[in-house]
């Protein structure tokens, strides 16, 4: 991680972007690394602890790769906090439970949370990017996973969080980004995501998912979460 951080570091000083890299945190406090395995009861993923420990997230002034805000370490566990807290509460109205089944894109287990989810960036709506270190079969752990809010499914976008900054770097490298001190930086036109899992892979949904959908969207759709 500290190369590819490093890289793009060099690619954003290079396109002279020095707002966006004055953005991005300095490492997270060991205290909040600690504070984050404890709230899991486990270690974060490799390449997640190892990212936090070169930057802490942003500091919330612009967007790293629009629309996505980088989380520091408290954030994730506040992220994590929340989908066992008061989410669960709104869709246990609902009937639903977290580890009732929604659709799956890839090799990703096929629930609505699951604990070993651990949210890396948020949109402000609802929507996440998360490492999964609890694969489904054919999967990586430590793959990186896109959980959609509304509609409701979780995809998984790259093998792991190097690959999904390489992704980005070389985003920056073939100019598909521009920057804004107003809105960060946003993508030229259309990129894929580094995995073209729509593509290729089967889709995990459960027999019950298509019949949880519409209340749990409509419960999604209530919260941006914290």
């Amino acid at each position: 991680m500290t190369e590819i951080w490093g890289a793009i570091r060099t690619r954003l000083a290079g396109l002279g972007w020095d707002a966006l890299l004055a953005d991005l945190q300095g490492p997270a406090p060991q205290s909040e690394l600690d504070a984050l395995r404890e709230e899991a009861g486990r270690d974060p993923p490799a390449h997640l602890t190892a990212s936090l420990q070169i930057h802490d997230g942003g500091a919330g002034r612009y967007r790293l790769i629009d629309p996505w805000d980088l989380l520091s370490a408290s954030a994730t566990a506040e992220k994590r906090r929340f989908m066992h807290g008061d989410f669960a509460a709104l869709l246990a109205k609902e009937g639903i439970d977290l580890r009732d089944g929604q659709e799956g894109r890839g090799p990703v287990r096929p629930v609505i949370w699951n604990d070993h989810w651990w949210p890396f960036a948020d949109d402000g709506t609802g929507n996440l990017l998360c490492v999964d270190d609890d694969p489904a079969e054919g999967g990586t752990h430590g793959q990186v996973i896109l959980w959609s809010a509304d509609p409701p499914y979780v995809e998984v976008i790259a093998v792991d969080l190097r690959e999904f900054f390489e992704w980005y770097h070389a985003g920056l490298a073939g100019e598909a980004y521009a920057f804004s001190e107003v809105d960060g930086v946003s993508q030229q036109g259309a990129r894929r995501m580094p995995l073209h899992v729509t593509e290729r892979a089967t889709l995990t949904s459960p027999p019950d998912a298509v019949a949880r959908r519409s209340a749990c969207a409509c419960t999604r759709s209530q919260w941006a979460g914290p």
